[in-house]
């Protein structure tokens, strides 16, 4: 049986990795932003989400089609229709920038 490690990081890691403050890190925790696992009392950061985290608030048109591309690659592995989960993500993706302006 073959084990698959996960690389995972600290909220105080990503707040250094992303040059922001801890509290910044759990706030976009709390809010969904960014998805952390609850290990005990503390929270886990598996690295891909932190890149996931940073290709959806790009503004860069690489970027975002990065980001999709990286979803239909997971949807792809369930029984899931990745150009209905691109098109659900699409718009929550643009009801979040209608939310910041």
């Amino acid at each position: 049986m073959s084990v698959s490690v996960i690389e995972v990081l600290t909220p105080e890691q990503v707040a250094e990795l992303l040059s922001v403050s801890r509290k910044t890190v759990y706030r976009f925790i709390r809010s969904g932003e960014l998805i952390a696992a609850r290990v005990g009392r503390q929270y886990r950061i598996p690295k891909s989400n932190v890149a996931l985290f940073l290709a959806s608030r790009s503004t860069g048109k690489k970027a975002t089609e990065a980001l999709f591309e990286k979803v239909a690659e997971v949807a792809s592995r369930y029984d899931f229709d990745p150009e209905e989960i691109e098109r659900d993500i699409a718009e929550a993706v643009e009801a979040v920038r209608r939310s910041d302006e």
